[in-house]
Protein backbone atom coordinates (compact mmCIF):
# COMPACT_ATOMS: atom_id res chain seq x y z
CA UNK A 1 0.00 0.00 0.00
CA UNK A 2 1.27 3.45 0.82
CA UNK A 3 5.01 3.64 1.24
CA UNK A 4 6.28 5.81 4.04
CA UNK A 5 9.49 7.78 3.58
CA UNK A 6 11.93 5.80 5.68
CA UNK A 7 14.96 7.71 4.48
CA UNK A 8 13.59 11.14 5.29
CA UNK A 9 14.15 12.22 8.89
CA UNK A 10 11.83 14.86 10.19
CA UNK A 11 14.79 17.21 10.64
CA UNK A 12 17.97 17.68 8.58
CA UNK A 13 20.06 14.51 8.62
CA UNK A 14 23.41 16.31 8.54
CA UNK A 15 22.82 17.48 12.09
CA UNK A 16 23.42 13.90 13.24
CA UNK A 17 27.17 14.26 12.85
CA UNK A 18 27.25 17.17 15.31
CA UNK A 19 24.53 16.14 17.72
CA UNK A 20 26.98 15.45 20.54
CA UNK A 21 28.61 18.85 20.60
CA UNK A 22 25.53 20.79 19.53
CA UNK A 23 27.85 23.29 17.83
CA UNK A 24 26.59 24.24 14.39
CA UNK A 25 28.18 26.53 11.86
CA UNK A 26 26.19 29.23 10.12
CA UNK A 27 25.43 27.20 6.99
CA UNK A 28 24.07 24.30 9.05
CA UNK A 29 21.83 26.64 11.03
CA UNK A 30 20.50 28.24 7.85
CA UNK A 31 19.88 24.84 6.30
CA UNK A 32 18.07 23.67 9.43
CA UNK A 33 15.85 26.75 9.46
CA UNK A 34 15.05 26.43 5.76
CA UNK A 35 14.30 22.71 6.04
CA UNK A 36 12.21 23.26 9.14
CA UNK A 37 10.19 25.96 7.38
CA UNK A 38 9.57 23.73 4.35
CA UNK A 39 8.51 20.86 6.56
CA UNK A 40 6.18 23.10 8.56
CA UNK A 41 4.51 24.42 5.41
CA UNK A 42 4.11 20.88 4.04
CA UNK A 43 2.65 19.65 7.32
CA UNK A 44 0.11 22.48 7.55
CA UNK A 45 -0.80 22.05 3.88
CA UNK A 46 -1.34 18.33 4.38
CA UNK A 47 -3.58 19.03 7.38
CA UNK A 48 -5.60 21.54 5.33
CA UNK A 49 -5.98 18.95 2.58
CA UNK A 50 -7.16 16.34 5.08
CA UNK A 51 -9.70 18.76 6.57
CA UNK A 52 -11.02 19.67 3.13
CA UNK A 53 -11.43 16.02 2.13
CA UNK A 54 -13.26 15.20 5.36
CA UNK A 55 -15.67 18.10 5.01
CA UNK A 56 -16.32 17.52 1.30
CA UNK A 57 -17.13 13.83 1.78
CA UNK A 58 -18.89 13.93 5.15
CA UNK A 59 -22.39 13.87 3.65
CA UNK A 60 -21.52 10.83 1.52
CA UNK A 61 -20.04 9.12 4.54
CA UNK A 62 -23.24 9.68 6.52
CA UNK A 63 -25.46 8.38 3.71
CA UNK A 64 -23.35 5.45 2.53
CA UNK A 65 -21.38 4.26 5.56
CA UNK A 66 -23.16 5.24 8.75
CA UNK A 67 -26.33 3.48 7.62
CA UNK A 68 -24.47 0.17 7.28
CA UNK A 69 -24.20 -2.42 9.99
CA UNK A 70 -20.94 -2.32 11.89
CA UNK A 71 -18.52 -4.88 10.47
CA UNK A 72 -14.81 -5.52 10.34
CA UNK A 73 -14.48 -3.62 7.07
CA UNK A 74 -16.56 -0.62 8.13
CA UNK A 75 -14.32 -0.50 11.19
CA UNK A 76 -11.33 -0.40 8.84
CA UNK A 77 -12.97 2.49 7.02
CA UNK A 78 -13.48 4.49 10.20
CA UNK A 79 -9.95 3.76 11.45
CA UNK A 80 -8.48 4.93 8.15
CA UNK A 81 -10.78 7.94 8.13
CA UNK A 82 -10.14 9.28 11.59
CA UNK A 83 -6.57 8.19 12.27
CA UNK A 84 -5.45 10.22 9.25
CA UNK A 85 -7.39 13.17 10.69
CA UNK A 86 -5.56 12.85 14.01
CA UNK A 87 -2.28 12.39 12.10
CA UNK A 88 -2.85 15.72 10.36
CA UNK A 89 -3.61 17.54 13.61
CA UNK A 90 -0.53 16.02 15.23
CA UNK A 91 1.64 17.25 12.36
CA UNK A 92 0.47 20.82 12.94
CA UNK A 93 1.03 20.51 16.69
CA UNK A 94 4.49 19.05 16.13
CA UNK A 95 5.46 21.86 13.76
CA UNK A 96 3.90 24.67 15.81
CA UNK A 97 4.57 23.99 19.48
CA UNK A 98 8.04 24.31 21.01
CA UNK A 99 9.26 21.02 22.46
CA UNK A 100 11.94 21.85 24.98
CA UNK A 101 12.47 18.42 26.52
CA UNK A 102 13.46 15.03 25.17
CA UNK A 103 10.44 13.21 26.71
CA UNK A 104 7.94 15.56 25.05
CA UNK A 105 9.83 15.30 21.77
CA UNK A 106 9.96 11.50 21.87
CA UNK A 107 6.36 11.17 23.06
CA UNK A 108 4.92 13.29 20.28
CA UNK A 109 7.10 11.58 17.69
CA UNK A 110 6.12 8.10 18.89
CA UNK A 111 2.43 9.02 18.75
CA UNK A 112 2.79 10.12 15.14
CA UNK A 113 4.70 6.95 14.32
CA UNK A 114 1.95 4.84 15.87
CA UNK A 115 -0.63 6.60 13.71
CA UNK A 116 1.38 5.82 10.58
CA UNK A 117 1.86 2.18 11.55
CA UNK A 118 -1.87 1.80 12.21
CA UNK A 119 -2.67 3.33 8.83
CA UNK A 120 -0.14 1.09 7.09
CA UNK A 121 -1.65 -2.00 8.69
CA UNK A 122 -5.18 -0.94 7.72
CA UNK A 123 -4.09 -0.37 4.12
CA UNK A 124 -2.41 -3.79 4.00
CA UNK A 125 -5.52 -5.55 5.30
CA UNK A 126 -7.73 -3.60 2.90
CA UNK A 127 -5.56 -4.57 -0.06
CA UNK A 128 -5.70 -8.24 0.91
CA UNK A 129 -9.49 -8.13 1.34
CA UNK A 130 -9.93 -6.45 -2.03
CA UNK A 131 -7.80 -9.05 -3.80
CA UNK A 132 -9.58 -11.89 -1.98
CA UNK A 133 -12.94 -10.60 -3.18
CA UNK A 134 -11.88 -10.03 -6.77
CA UNK A 135 -9.73 -13.15 -7.19
CA UNK A 136 -12.42 -15.67 -6.34
CA UNK A 137 -11.55 -16.19 -2.70
CA UNK A 138 -7.88 -16.98 -3.39
CA UNK A 139 -6.54 -17.08 0.16
CA UNK A 140 -2.87 -17.84 -0.68
CA UNK A 141 -2.70 -14.94 -3.13
CA UNK A 142 -4.38 -12.61 -0.66
CA UNK A 143 -1.88 -13.72 1.98
CA UNK A 144 1.02 -12.90 -0.35
CA UNK A 145 -0.37 -9.40 -0.91
CA UNK A 146 -0.86 -8.94 2.84
CA UNK A 147 2.72 -9.99 3.59
CA UNK A 148 4.13 -7.72 0.89
CA UNK A 149 2.16 -4.75 2.19
CA UNK A 150 3.26 -5.48 5.76
CA UNK A 151 6.94 -5.17 4.80
CA UNK A 152 6.87 -1.32 4.85
CA UNK A 153 5.07 -1.42 8.20
CA UNK A 154 7.77 -3.61 9.74
CA UNK A 155 10.61 -1.53 8.33
CA UNK A 156 8.91 1.65 9.48
CA UNK A 157 8.52 0.23 12.98
CA UNK A 158 12.24 -0.48 13.14
CA UNK A 159 13.09 2.93 11.71
CA UNK A 160 10.82 4.76 14.15
CA UNK A 161 11.51 2.87 17.37
CA UNK A 162 14.89 1.19 16.87
CA UNK A 163 17.02 3.55 14.82
CA UNK A 164 16.07 7.12 15.70
CA UNK A 165 18.01 9.67 17.73
CA UNK A 166 16.65 12.86 19.33
CA UNK A 167 18.33 16.11 20.34
CA UNK A 168 17.12 19.39 21.81
CA UNK A 169 18.55 22.73 20.73
CA UNK A 170 16.83 25.55 22.54
CA UNK A 171 13.12 24.95 22.04
CA UNK A 172 13.63 22.89 18.88
CA UNK A 173 13.47 19.11 18.75
CA UNK A 174 15.61 17.40 16.13
CA UNK A 175 15.69 13.75 15.17
CA UNK A 176 17.41 11.53 12.66
CA UNK A 177 18.41 7.94 11.96
CA UNK A 178 21.30 6.10 13.58
CA UNK A 179 21.78 3.69 10.67
CA UNK A 180 23.87 4.66 7.67
CA UNK A 181 22.29 6.46 4.75
CA UNK A 182 23.07 3.56 2.41
CA UNK A 183 21.43 1.03 4.73
CA UNK A 184 18.45 3.28 5.20
CA UNK A 185 18.09 3.74 1.44
CA UNK A 186 18.15 -0.04 0.99
CA UNK A 187 15.36 -0.36 3.56
CA UNK A 188 13.34 2.32 1.81
CA UNK A 189 13.77 0.75 -1.62
CA UNK A 190 12.89 -2.70 -0.24
CA UNK A 191 9.72 -1.30 1.29
CA UNK A 192 8.85 0.46 -1.95
CA UNK A 193 9.43 -2.61 -4.09
CA UNK A 194 7.26 -4.72 -1.78
CA UNK A 195 4.42 -2.18 -1.93
CA UNK A 196 4.65 -1.86 -5.71
CA UNK A 197 4.72 -5.66 -6.11
CA UNK A 198 1.56 -5.97 -4.02
CA UNK A 199 -0.19 -3.25 -6.04
CA UNK A 200 0.83 -4.90 -9.32
CA UNK A 201 -0.56 -8.26 -8.19
CA UNK A 202 -3.88 -6.67 -7.22
CA UNK A 203 -4.07 -4.69 -10.45
CA UNK A 204 -3.20 -7.65 -12.71
CA UNK A 205 -5.73 -9.92 -11.00
CA UNK A 206 -8.36 -7.19 -11.29
CA UNK A 207 -7.66 -6.76 -15.01
CA UNK A 208 -7.84 -10.51 -15.62
CA UNK A 209 -10.98 -11.07 -13.58
CA UNK A 210 -12.85 -8.11 -15.02
CA UNK A 211 -11.91 -8.65 -18.66
CA UNK A 212 -15.23 -10.33 -19.42
CA UNK A 213 -17.13 -7.49 -17.81
CA UNK A 214 -15.28 -4.85 -19.76
CA UNK A 215 -15.81 -6.77 -23.01
CA UNK A 216 -19.54 -7.11 -22.39
CA UNK A 217 -19.81 -3.44 -21.44
CA UNK A 218 -17.93 -2.34 -24.55
CA UNK A 219 -20.17 -4.54 -26.70
CA UNK A 220 -23.24 -2.75 -25.34
CA UNK A 221 -21.60 0.67 -25.49
CA UNK A 222 -22.00 1.14 -21.74
CA UNK A 223 -19.31 1.95 -19.21
CA UNK A 224 -18.83 -0.40 -16.27
CA UNK A 225 -18.69 1.71 -13.11
CA UNK A 226 -17.53 -1.03 -10.77
CA UNK A 227 -14.69 -2.36 -12.90
CA UNK A 228 -13.59 1.19 -13.65
CA UNK A 229 -13.56 1.90 -9.92
CA UNK A 230 -11.47 -1.19 -9.15
CA UNK A 231 -8.93 -0.49 -11.87
CA UNK A 232 -8.63 3.24 -11.16
CA UNK A 233 -8.13 2.59 -7.45
CA UNK A 234 -5.40 0.03 -8.05
CA UNK A 235 -3.69 2.20 -10.64
CA UNK A 236 -3.73 5.22 -8.34
CA UNK A 237 -2.08 3.33 -5.49
CA UNK A 238 0.53 1.86 -7.84
CA UNK A 239 1.46 5.25 -9.30
CA UNK A 240 1.66 6.81 -5.84
CA UNK A 241 4.06 4.13 -4.64
CA UNK A 242 6.20 4.46 -7.76
CA UNK A 243 6.33 8.22 -7.19
CA UNK A 244 7.46 7.60 -3.63
CA UNK A 245 10.28 5.32 -4.78
CA UNK A 246 11.46 7.91 -7.30
CA UNK A 247 11.46 10.61 -4.64
CA UNK A 248 13.21 8.31 -2.20
CA UNK A 249 16.02 7.22 -4.51
CA UNK A 250 16.65 10.64 -6.06
CA UNK A 251 16.13 12.63 -2.84
CA UNK A 252 14.22 15.08 -5.04
CA UNK A 253 11.30 15.69 -2.70
CA UNK A 254 11.98 14.15 0.70
CA UNK A 255 9.19 16.11 2.35
CA UNK A 256 6.57 14.61 0.04
CA UNK A 257 5.86 12.17 2.89
CA UNK A 258 3.63 14.88 4.29
CA UNK A 259 1.35 14.30 1.28
CA UNK A 260 2.00 10.63 0.53
CA UNK A 261 0.31 9.39 3.70
CA UNK A 262 -2.93 11.41 3.35
CA UNK A 263 -3.17 10.75 -0.41
CA UNK A 264 -3.04 7.00 0.17
CA UNK A 265 -5.69 7.36 2.87
CA UNK A 266 -7.88 9.40 0.50
CA UNK A 267 -7.71 6.69 -2.17
CA UNK A 268 -8.90 4.08 0.33
CA UNK A 269 -11.66 6.32 1.68
CA UNK A 270 -13.00 7.25 -1.75
CA UNK A 271 -12.85 3.63 -2.88
CA UNK A 272 -15.15 2.59 -0.03
CA UNK A 273 -17.53 5.48 -0.67
CA UNK A 274 -17.64 4.94 -4.44
CA UNK A 275 -18.11 1.20 -4.05
CA UNK A 276 -21.04 1.69 -1.71
CA UNK A 277 -22.54 4.23 -4.09
CA UNK A 278 -22.23 1.88 -7.08
CA UNK A 279 -23.75 -0.96 -5.06
CA UNK A 280 -26.62 1.31 -4.02
CA UNK A 281 -27.30 2.56 -7.55
CA UNK A 282 -27.23 -0.92 -9.07
CA UNK A 283 -29.33 -2.48 -6.34
CA UNK A 284 -26.70 -5.07 -5.57
CA UNK A 285 -28.36 -6.32 -2.44
CA UNK A 286 -31.34 -7.62 -4.41
CA UNK A 287 -29.33 -9.33 -7.13
CA UNK A 288 -29.65 -13.03 -7.60
CA UNK A 289 -26.70 -15.21 -6.79
CA UNK A 290 -26.17 -16.43 -10.31
CA UNK A 291 -24.99 -14.55 -13.31
CA UNK A 292 -27.35 -13.88 -16.24
CA UNK A 293 -27.72 -16.85 -18.57
CA UNK A 294 -26.45 -14.99 -21.61
CA UNK A 295 -23.10 -14.32 -19.92
CA UNK A 296 -20.60 -17.15 -20.50
CA UNK A 297 -19.53 -18.88 -17.32
CA UNK A 298 -15.88 -18.32 -18.18
CA UNK A 299 -16.44 -14.58 -17.88
CA UNK A 300 -17.92 -14.78 -14.42
CA UNK A 301 -15.86 -13.96 -11.38
CA UNK A 302 -16.10 -16.97 -9.13
CA UNK A 303 -15.60 -15.14 -5.86
CA UNK A 304 -17.51 -14.00 -2.80
CA UNK A 305 -19.67 -10.99 -3.60
CA UNK A 306 -17.50 -7.91 -3.31
CA UNK A 307 -20.16 -5.86 -1.62
CA UNK A 308 -20.86 -8.66 0.85
CA UNK A 309 -17.18 -8.98 1.65
CA UNK A 310 -17.11 -5.25 2.33
CA UNK A 311 -20.12 -5.62 4.60
CA UNK A 312 -18.75 -8.74 6.31
CA UNK A 313 -21.71 -10.87 5.36
CA UNK A 314 -21.62 -14.55 4.52
CA UNK A 315 -19.81 -15.34 1.29
CA UNK A 316 -21.67 -16.63 -1.73
CA UNK A 317 -20.56 -18.29 -4.86
CA UNK A 318 -20.04 -15.47 -7.16
CA UNK A 319 -20.29 -13.67 -10.44
CA UNK A 320 -21.39 -10.53 -8.68
CA UNK A 321 -19.25 -8.07 -10.58
CA UNK A 322 -20.80 -9.40 -13.79
CA UNK A 323 -24.28 -9.25 -12.26
CA UNK A 324 -23.82 -5.70 -11.03
CA UNK A 325 -22.49 -4.57 -14.39
CA UNK A 326 -25.22 -6.30 -16.41
CA UNK A 327 -27.89 -4.82 -14.18
CA UNK A 328 -26.27 -1.40 -14.66
CA UNK A 329 -26.25 -1.99 -18.43
CA UNK A 330 -29.88 -3.13 -18.41
CA UNK A 331 -30.90 -0.04 -16.46
CA UNK A 332 -29.10 2.24 -18.89
CA UNK A 333 -30.62 0.49 -21.91
CA UNK A 334 -34.13 0.67 -20.49
CA UNK A 335 -33.67 4.38 -19.85
CA UNK A 336 -32.52 4.87 -23.42
CA UNK A 337 -35.51 3.02 -24.80
CA UNK A 338 -37.91 5.31 -22.97
CA UNK A 339 -36.32 8.45 -24.46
Amino acid sequence: MGLRFLAAPSRPKDLASTRMSFQYNQSEIIQALESGWIETVCGISACALITYDHLSTLSREVNLIWSQKLSSVTILFHINRWVIFMWGILNVVDDSLPLGTIPSCVGLSDLGCMFELILGTVWAVFSAIRLYAVSGGNIPLAAVVLLLDIVPVGLDAYSYFGATWYAITGAECYDGLTISQSTNSKFAISAGVASVAADIIVLVVTWLKTYGIRRQSARHGIQSPLTTLLIQDGTGLLLLNILNIVGQTTNAFVYAASFSTPLTSFIITHFFLNLRQVAHETGTDSLERTSPRHIPQSNAIDSPRLSEVLENRSAMGSRTLISMTIKWISTKRSRRSTI
